[in-house]
């Protein structure tokens, strides 16, 4: 017994000892991409960002906080109302909550490589009780004043933090 157990012994180390040495991560032109991405936008990604639009049926107010944790709280708030005629006069009804939301999760800027052609992202998690989804947009670029990706319902966002005018 002790013999069979010491032969096992013998030839697991001899198969574990095939590997090389030298042995490591194949990084991908998306990896590296991913790297110079976050290298380059990261910081100034990072923060508080925001955009508010209405017209005379819609108001929408979006705002989005970045952290350098890779946490985010995203807030949407979105009002509507119809134009309704009463004894022939048209008139707007009251404002209705549409959407009123408040969601938490990870986020992270990404590339991705598909048919040779790479693709910048920014993926935002939603968290939820049981799970969590995530959505990703195509992230063109972030400066000391905008935030440009197509993830939110605005395709620009302000730096800073505003509350909604409504």
């Amino acid at each position: 017994m002790v013999k069979n157990f010491f032969i096992f012994l013998t030839a697991a180390i001899g198969l574990c000892s095939c590997d090389s040495p030298d042995a490591h991560l194949i990084v991908t032109e998306a990896d590296k991409a991913t790297k110079e991405l976050n290298e380059k936008y990261f910081d100034i990604t990072c923060g508080e960002w925001y955009n508010e639009k209405s017209d005379s049926l819609m108001k929408i107010y979006e705002y989005i906080k970045l952290g350098k944790d890779r946490k985010n709280v995203h807030i949407t708030k979105i009002v509507t109302r119809k134009i309704e005629e009463i004894n022939g006069i048209k008139t707007y009804s009251n404002w209705e909550i549409f959407q009123n939301d408040t969601t938490t999760g990870n986020w992270e800027l990404c590339c991705t490589d598909r048919d040779s052609e790479l693709t910048q992202w920014i993926a935002i998690e939603i968290a939820y009780e049981n799970g969590a989804i995530r959505r990703f947009g195509h992230f063109y670029y972030a400066d000391a004043n905008e935030l440009h990706t197509d993830i939110f319902y605005f395709d620009k966002m302000k730096r800073g933090k505003a509350e909604p005018s409504f």
